[in-house]
């Protein structure tokens, strides 16, 4: 005879840990590496610790690229690769490395940078974004700002209702288009009107 009422608060129990569980956000770390086109490989640049779906976000580790020299900005021909560093991260799953291409000055001192994720609906990265300004006291901060992007569903299309033709063809629920006389029906009758009225003053 108690069995029933001791399911009550076992079944609460439970959704409340299931919601607790769905509930809680989970934690991940990306490897942001600089890759120079001029070099053959990348190094490390930043660890990044963030949640999903607080989007909460820290810098584990931050190693900013060396800033290119007076000579490699001046000095022989294509020589303008050596100021393009690419900022990203190799995707293990697709094999394939996602990233963006910047500036090497945007690491220089006066700058201050902010490094952007963007997460899917499950939280994974699938691009990594650098931003780089001028700061306002000439002097930015070693270590950038970082940002979790979530996907944003975009608008649906609103589509008409299914068009229902009957087994005559015709479209069901349509409205019938209205004959001549129908349309133009009171101009006739305005027409019969006066010529009524001119009649009978001419007998006069």
């Amino acid at each position: 005879m108690r069995l029933p009422t001791l399911l009550l608060p076992l079944s609460l129990l439970f959704t409340s840990l299931l919601a607790q569980s769905t509930s809680t956000p989970t934690t991940h770390t990306l490897q942001i590496s600089a890759w120079p086109l001029t070099a053959a490989s990348s190094t490390p640049l930043a660890r990044i610790s963030y949640s999903y779906p607080s989007l909460n976000a820290s810098i584990d580790s931050w190693t900013p690229p060396s800033p290119p020299t007076a000579k490699s900005k001046t000095g022989r021909s294509g020589a303008g690769d050596t100021d393009l560093i690419r900022i990203g991260f190799h995707d293990p799953v697709k094999q394939h490395w996602r990233g963006v291409v910047t500036s090497a000055a945007s690491f220089e001192p006066q700058f201050q940078r902010r490094v952007s994720l963007h997460v899917d609906g499950n939280g994974v990265v699938f691009h990594v974004g650098v931003a780089a300004w001028r700061a306002a006291g000439g002097d930015g901060k070693q270590e950038p700002e970082v940002e979790v992007v979530p996907v944003r569903r975009g608008p649906e299309p609103v589509l008409d209702k299914p068009v229902v033709v009957s087994e005559d063809g015709k479209v069901e629920g349509a409205v019938a288009e209205k004959t001549f006389l129908q349309k133009y029906w009171w101009a006739l009758a305005l027409f019969i009107l006066v010529q009524v009225v001119m009649g009978g003053g001419g007998d006069k």
